[in-house]
């Protein structure tokens, strides 16, 4: 098993024009913002609409900053792409604060509640299957 280093650039290439997250290896700060462009030494350019997020203080609200950000290339630890399950929760949390509902929930629960209780039949079976493998382990062990 031999170690084969991946070239980056690709990755970050791949990445311009979408929402990302940087992770910075010294002060637990994230900034979630576009990245706008990467460079050869892989210095990253992010947009206005940033907004840095304090990992020390997570119930702080995250500071927007003005004009565009520069993040030199030995300050990031790690960037990837900012999760749409991110954006879909607040999404949510503003359909309920202005009292609508989402179906989609409501129609999952129905069926999980369906599915996930077994019959009596089934339950009867699973304690008969269980009483004979029961029986069949003190038999051996006689």
């Amino acid at each position: 098993m031999s170690f084969q280093p991946v070239n980056p650039k690709p990755y970050l290439t791949s990445l311009i024009n979408s929402q990302v997250v940087v992770k910075l290896k010294f002060n637990n700060i994230e900034y979630h913002g576009k990245l706008l462009s990467i460079d050869n030494y892989m210095n990253l350019l992010l947009d206005s609409n940033v907004k840095e997020y304090n990992l020390e203080k997570p119930d702080d609200e995250p500071v927007s900053l003005g004009n565009e950000l520069f993040i030199r290339c030995n300050n990031v630890l790690w960037i990837g792409e900012e999760q749409e399950i991110e954006k879909e929760e607040e999404n949510e949390d503003k359909e309920e604060e202005n009292g609508e509902k989402v179906e989609e929930d409501v129609e999952v629960d129905d069926c999980a509640d369906e599915k996930d209780e077994p019959k009596d039949e089934e339950k009867e079976n699973v304690k008969d299957e269980k009483d004979e493998v029961v029986k069949e382990d003190e038999e051996m062990e006689s």
